[in-house]
């Protein structure tokens, strides 16, 4: 057999059985891909393989560069197996596991640096693992290139220190580059099990890598050592991972079943040219994802929708030296689009924005320039729009009216050359002018710091579909005290409690023709209805509530607002809002007291959640759930789950192996004391070793 074919069979055998219980397909910067075998979330995509050996330096780069999926290629395809938290216990890594105090010598000039002893201790495990690689890819055939580490020593940094922080930080960084050197054995383990269609048995013939070890003239209790702590590969072992491509895949890319056979994450493109190679492959075809893992992973609703590709944080960094050229050319296309397609109302508000700056409620954006060269689009904290705007020149900052965006940088008079952009947010006083009512919330209390109520009012919506409150219309009735009913529920509005007739407050003038618009949105109804509410008391406090609640720059008042403390129906004192917790960023579940089942109830908006919390007091969950499903709003009920554990990574997760007939000897005793050392160095063993007494076996 040909010098590579035993490796070659061995990473590309297929079963044509893969288990998909455990897939997750997900969207990655826009497009999507599918891991049959992990659940881990990946935000960014590696960059493409390139052609050449990968070098890292140990004295300045960390290991956990690597614990991030890369693209499949030949040199890097065992980095896949890298362990995510390595367990440096027991025989050959005790002397990594805990690292004494003894091993810091202090000279006379106060530096610091390790001790000889240590030092030689640890290149003598290096070594050892070296050589047991070397002697593993010679026997399986392995090509030169695949099996070479990306570093060339664990333990090359600096001798001497300054401060004890900086050797330690280097210690640290060192033994975790050790766990590249499990990752290559575990790479060369699964390559000799998948060579021999092996697995490994307490009670069966010990596996071809065991053995050659042992011909090697290795030492037992040193190859099950290594068989404990680089030859398991179970799903409770976290790896690293690695990506591959189904349609044009590299020349020597190992196959899905051979990763998927010893639970190394796996994640692939699907796209239409998958789809459509799955209909002419039974091999592409046996890799294709359920249905209702797709529709998981693509739906969903864009509460704001936004510039496609714009250069966020989160997305891929341009290394354009002024990128903002081409961002604004091309949001600006778009604005031409939209202006001459907008109606007066939009028109009216995008003159207004233009007419007076303001800073408040706009997106504010900065460019960053990162160490490694790229530009960058950074959204900024709300709360800090003033401060950051305060920072640049007028010159180096851009405002788009549509949009309500603002973008700083460093763009040396390109705002200039850009007039159309130099506007500011319209944050008008005039009780004439309205921005759409349906998405508008009171503003917060300053009692309740954790519910944001205002929401934005600048989103796009035509007048003649003004967006309601989806739970009013259907249940109330156009009787007066109904849509009062309807204020209080979804805005907040107390009514005043009852006065005389001829009462001289009552006196307020007739309310104008916006106002009886502004209402009418509010409530749901035409405006030819509210002629009852109007005349009365109630109904000009209503109005006026209204006019405050739409207007930015003012807030209801105390006695008609239950968000303002002070108001003799505030919500700070609701029993249902004490029991609200906030989960995500769109679950709020209550957490009622004194109901005989076990299911939590849940809305998804804060506006929602204030409205049941402005429901009657004596209603149980269930009447509660009832209640808003009469009126449309959705809901979750969750069911109570017991709370796990946090996961410790196991010290041993095997009993340490010996082949019949073996006879023990003084360095089986040493191992015994050091899996002992190990295991009671964990507290939970350690208090349960003292608890019982006797000899730990």
């Amino acid at each position: 057999m040909p010098w590579s074919e035993i490796f070659r069979r061995a990473t590309t055998f297929t079963s044509g059985e893969l288990d998909h219980s455990s897939g997750q397909a997900m969207l990655i910067q826009g497009q999507l891909f599918y891991s049959l075998n992990a659940s881990r979330r990946i935000t960014a995509l590696p960059p493409l393989p390139h052609e050449g050996h990968i070098l890292r330096d140990t004295r300045t780069c960390d290991v956990e560069e690597f614990h991030e999926p890369l693209w499949f290629s030949p040199e890097t395809a065992h980095i896949s197996f890298l362990l995510l938290k390595p367990v440096f216990a027991g025989y050959p890594f005790q002397l990594l596991f805990t690292i004494p105090y003894e091993s810091y010598s202090r000279f006379l000039s106060g530096c610091y640096s390790m001790d000889l002893n240590q030092t030689i201790k640890w290149t003598w495990v290096e070594q050892e693992l070296q050589w047991i690689i070397r002697q593993l890819a010679a026997h399986y055939k392995v090509p030169e290139k695949e099996s070479k580490l990306v570093i060339k020593k664990a333990l090359a940094g600096p001798t001497i220190f300054d401060t004890a922080r900086e050797f330690s930080v280097s210690i640290h960084r060192a033994k975790n580059w050790f766990s590249m050197y499990m990752a290559m054995v575990s790479f060369l383990i699964a390559v000799g099990l998948s060579h021999r269609n092996e697995s490994f048995d307490d009670q069966g013939k010990a596996p071809d890598w065991y053995t050659h070890l042992l011909d090697q003239k290795w030492k037992e209790f040193y190859v099950s050592a290594i068989h404990l702590s680089m030859g398991i590969f179970g799903p409770h072992v976290h790896r690293a991972g690695v990506f591959l491509k189904l349609i044009q895949p590299h020349r020597q890319q190992y196959s899905v079943d051979f990763f998927c056979h010893f639970n190394v994450p796996v994640w692939y493109p699907w796209s239409q040219a998958e789809i459509n190679e799955a209909r002419k492959s039974p091999a592409v075809c046996c890799l294709q994802p359920p249905a209702h893992l797709l529709q998981e992973a693509v739906t969903f609703l864009s509460k704001e929708p936004s510039l496609p590709p714009v250069k966020q944080s989160s997305q891929r960094p341009s290394d354009d030296k002024t990128p903002w050229v081409e961002f604004f050319a091309e949001r600006e296309e778009r604005c031409r689009m939209l202006r001459q397609n907008e109606t007066a109302h939009r028109r009216q508000q995008r003159l207004g924005r233009e007419r007076e700056p303001g800073t408040k409620n706009a997106k504010v954006f900065v460019w960053v320039y990162d160490k490694f060269g790229h530009w960058y689009r950074e959204l900024q904290v709300q709360d800090d729009n003033l401060k950051v705007l305060h920072e640049y020149e007028p010159q180096d900052k851009s405002y788009n009216a549509i949009f309500n965006e603002w973008d700083c940088g460093p763009f040396s008079g390109f705002a200039k050359e850009n007039p159309d952009d130099l506007y500011g947010l319209f944050e008008t006083s005039n009780e004439e002018d309205y921005s759409p009512v349906g998405q508008m919330a009171p503003p917060v209390a300053p009692d309740m710091p954790e519910i944001e109520l205002r929401q934005n009012f600048e989103q796009e919506h035509t007048p003649s579909t003004i967006t309601m409150p989806h739970h009013t219309q259907p249940v109330y009735t156009y009787e007066p005290d109904a849509l009062l009913q309807v204020l209080h529920d979804v805005y907040g509005f107390i009514p005043p409690l009852a006065m005389a007739p001829q009462h001289p407050a009552q006196a307020v003038p007739e309310v104008t023709t916006s106002t009886r618009k502004l209402v009418s949105a509010l409530v749901g109804v035409d405006e030819h209805r509210l002629t009852d509410l109007l005349k009365s008391y109630s109904g000009q406090l209503a109005a006026k509530f209204a006019q405050n609640l739409a207007n930015c720059n003012t807030t209801p008042g105390a006695d008609v607002f239950d968000l303002i403390a002070g108001n003799y129906k505030s919500l700070a004192g609701s029993d249902r809002l004490k029991t609200l917790t906030k989960i995500g960023d769109d679950l709020f579940v209550f957490n009622l007291k004194g109901d005989l089942h076990k299911w939590r109830l849940a809305v998804t908006n804060v506006v929602d959640a204030l409205l049941v919390c402005r429901l009657p007091p004596p209603m149980s969950a269930y009447e509660l759930a009832y209640e808003i499903l009469t009126r449309g709003i959705p809901f979750r009920t969750l069911q109570p789950v017991v709370q796990a554990t946090a996961w410790h990574p196991p010290l041993r997760c095997m009993i340490p192996y010996r082949q019949p007939g073996y006879v023990y000897t003084h360095d089986d005793y040493h191992l015994y004391l050091d899996d002992r050392k190990t295991l009671l160095s964990d507290p939970r063993i350690a208090c349960a070793a003292v608890m019982e007494g006797g000899i730990l076996w």
